[in-house]
């Protein structure tokens, strides 16, 4: 087969799961995927849709190897194990909403120009779990969506009442959602709904009127989670939509409302089909549900569940955890002032397994404000700053290590959200710096090793 030279952009390789089918193809740094069963390859998703086939031939180029072709048989639908570079503000579609919460019209000026862009594209939902609004989707895309079978797809609706939703997007287009849910599910396709809760506007009555609405489709409707809005420091400077966040009894109020649901769910569908962020728990003082009260897990990503499996996690790995010959003195676990005291139960048993003094590092966030509680908003400037002063406290010579969760950086980097890397913080700091999950695995591991793992 002959192939044109144009044909050799393609998508880079970015990386490679060492348990999937790629670790076998060896494939030299640089390797870009041409074409797949004859078909180029001009985006992740085109990919994705490809990569399901059981029979593949596969079309790499590389500067110095030049074209090279790689058969694989597999079971269908058996994922490859290859990450391909993405760029989203080239193919995908940008989101028209102006949502009275958006997260991104209350950043500072000055960020780097990936962080401003707003996504609405039903690929990225299939592709990396985002949520879409569907108010960018035409019919005709949804008759696409519906075609190829994409599921699940994890929708916006944070309100069922058409002038409601309207007025939280900011959006005439934006109205009636339920006719695009119904479509969706009676087609067959599972759909993931995240609230985001504004209190005063889209909650109480309001609130209740999406969850009837909600659960009143079919079993397609997989969950629907409550989010908690998140504010920053710039929405006066930025002069956006009056809100204000949760107090701890809204939230103790709400999680009655939502386990009352919850076990009439349970009885008549034997699943729960609504949940709640985790944050509603910790700010309300109430005790985490266990693990399987999240069944599927289906909005993990979304911060819903993830404290339970950390500690259902935490308890069953714990004995488990090999303790090793540490040559740090003190090891920071760092992360925000949510999971804060999450972690700080933690400690003794820590310092005790693996021969370290283990501190939990809570980080106020300075950058966004202090009502930014979440470990995947910090900066390294404040990580650097806050650990900086916790050292001097301590006024000890000790050799430390600093363990770092993954989702703090931007993927496939050492980079923070304000720039600064993690090589950055390990020369302020003049102590070690490992990347690590955020899961309990991840944090044993961590705590076993004494060199970098980024």
């Amino acid at each position: 087969m002959e192939h044109r030279a144009d044909q050799h952009q393609g998508l880079k390789v970015t990386g490679v799961d060492p348990d999937g089918i790629a670790a076998g193809f060896d494939l030299p740094e640089g390797s870009r995927l041409v074409m797949v069963n004859g078909k180029a390859m001009p985006d992740l998703f085109t990919f994705r849709m490809c990569e399901g086939a059981a029979d593949l031939t596969l079309l790499f180029w590389h500067e110095t190897e030049g074209l090279f072709e790689i058969d694989v048989e597999k079971d269908e639908d058996e994922p490859l194990g290859l990450d391909l570079e993405i760029v989203p503000g080239e193919c995908f579609t940008h989101c028209h909403n102006r949502c009275v919460f958006c997260f991104i019209d209350q950043l500072p000026s000055g960020m780097r120009e990936s962080l401003y862009f707003k996504d609405d594209d039903m690929r990225l939902s299939f592709l990396h779990g985002n949520y879409i609004t569907m108010t960018n989707l035409s019919d005709a895309e949804l008759d696409r969506l519906i075609e190829l079978r994409f599921s699940p797809v994890n929708v916006s609706v944070h309100a069922t009442e058409p002038a409601l939703r309207r007025k939280m997007m900011r959006n005439r287009a934006a109205g009636d959602i339920m006719p695009s849910l119904r479509r969706l599910t009676e087609a067959g396709i599972d759909v993931n709904v995240q609230i985001v809760l504004c209190p005063g506007l889209n909650d109480g009555a309001h609130l209740e009127r999406t969850f009837d609405d909600l659960a009143g489709l079919n079993e397609f409707v997989r969950s629907i989670a409550c989010v908690p809005v998140g504010l920053t420091r710039y929405r006066d400077e930025n002069r956006l939509f009056a809100l204000r966040s949760h107090t701890p009894d809204e939230c103790r109020t709400l999680i009655d409302s939502v386990h009352r649901r919850q076990a009439a769910m349970l009885a008549a569908r034997g699943e729960r089909l609504f949940y709640l962020a985790d944050e509603f728990y910790l700010k309300g003082n109430v005790s985490l549900p266990p693990a399987e009260a999240y069944e599927s897990m289906s909005q993990l990503e979304n911060g819903v569940g993830m404290a339970a499996l950390f500690r259902d996690e935490f308890e069953t790995d714990f004995p488990k955890a090999m303790p090793a010959a540490n040559p740090f003195d003190d090891t920071v676990l760092v992360t925000g002032t949510l999971a804060g005291p999450v972690l700080k139960a933690y400690e003794t048993r820590l310092s005790r397994r693996f021969n370290t003094r283990v501190t939990v590092a809570a980080i106020e966030n300075h950058f966004f404000g202090e009502t930014i509680t979440v470990a995947g908003l910090l900066t390294g400037q404040d990580i650097s700053d806050q650990l900086a002063a916790l050292f001097a406290a301590w006024k000890t010579a000790g050799q430390k290590h600093i363990l770092i969760p993954d989702n703090m950086l931007k993927r496939g980097t050492e980079l923070f959200l304000d720039d600064l890397t993690v090589t950055d913080l390990r020369r302020a700091l003049s102590a070690e710096v490992t990347v690590v999950s955020e899961t309990a695995s991840g944090l044993f591991e961590g705590l076993s090793k004494s060199k970098v793992m980024i």
